[in-house]
């Protein structure tokens, strides 16, 4: 990176892209974050970025983490080869959860980490370099790290990709729970579940707080019967507490209706 690049983003990257911008930001790099709040409006307006300056790299959220919305990374992949920019996806939130080929799209870097949804390791991950990287980009520490590897968190990550490579039908269970969500939600005036008009990843759904009552109703459930769910701030509702719950097949479906019970019995009081 040099002074002067600029880097393409949206907000709703995770907090530790974030920091890493920060950084880069710091040794002279701009930084353009747009607001993905439809894909009618939000790839036209990438497109109209990358049309008025150069962009060095775009760096993207296969699926947000924020409400799950699934971008369209073929598109934005054929813009940013189109204009000669790198395409840096995170995808965290959609290996092991959504179906990805990598004969499908092929960016310059694709990046996940084990412990999410793939359900392996703490501390393994993977970072898939794309055919169109060159020696430059080898970072000047490579060739110092440790000779000793960790072979049992290897094995480990390994064989949890293997176990959720195979287990790709089971999407239907985890988008029949949210369809469960949804319908009890919808109803309470005191709530907005946050969606957009595209894709949708299954084991995600994020909803808005629309006044202190309801927000309060949410803390206390959630001190009271030690329901682990997210508290963000989205970008559409930066006023508002919003919360994201997630399940996967693993998650037993007597949590995940008991928890959904407990949300709506207390916004019905």
């Amino acid at each position: 990176w040099e002074p002067g690049n600029v880097l393409l983003t949206t907000t709703h990257e995770n907090s530790t892209i974030f920091q890493e911008m920060g950084k880069l930001c710091d040794r002279g790099v701009r930084i353009i974050s747009l607001d993905p709040d439809t894909p009618s409006g939000f790839l036209p307006a990438l497109e109209r970025i990358l049309d008025e300056q150069p962009i060095q790299a775009i760096v993207i959220s296969h699926v947000s983490h924020l409400d799950g919305r699934i971008f369209p990374i073929t598109t934005i992949q054929d813009l940013a080869q189109s204009h000669h920019t790198r395409l840096i996806v995170d995808g965290a939130q959609a290996i092991g959860h959504i179906p990805v080929s990598f004969q499908a799209i092929s960016p310059f870097a694709y990046f996940f980490a084990g412990h999410k949804w793939c359900s392996g390791p703490m501390g393994t991950g993977a970072l898939i370099l794309g055919e169109d990287r060159n020696q430059e980009t080898q970072s000047s520490w490579a060739g110092y790290e440790l000779g000793t590897q960790n072979l049992g968190l290897i094995a480990g990550f390994a064989k949890a990709c293997s176990i959720k490579d195979q287990q790709k039908p089971s999407n239907q269970i985890l988008e029949m729970f949210k369809e469960e969500w949804k319908d009890c939600l919808g109803h309470q005036s005191g709530i907005r579940i946050i969606e957009w008009d595209g894709s949708h990843a299954p084991g995600i759904l994020s909803f808005v707080c629309l006044n202190v009552h309801t927000e309060q109703a949410m803390r206390t459930l959630s001190s009271a019967h030690s329901i682990a769910w997210k508290t963000l701030t989205h970008p559409s509702y930066p006023s508002n507490l919003s919360i994201r719950v997630s399940w996967t097949t693993d998650t037993p479906s007597i949590d995940i209706r008991s928890s959904l019970a407990l949300v709506t019995s207390i916004l019905n009081e």
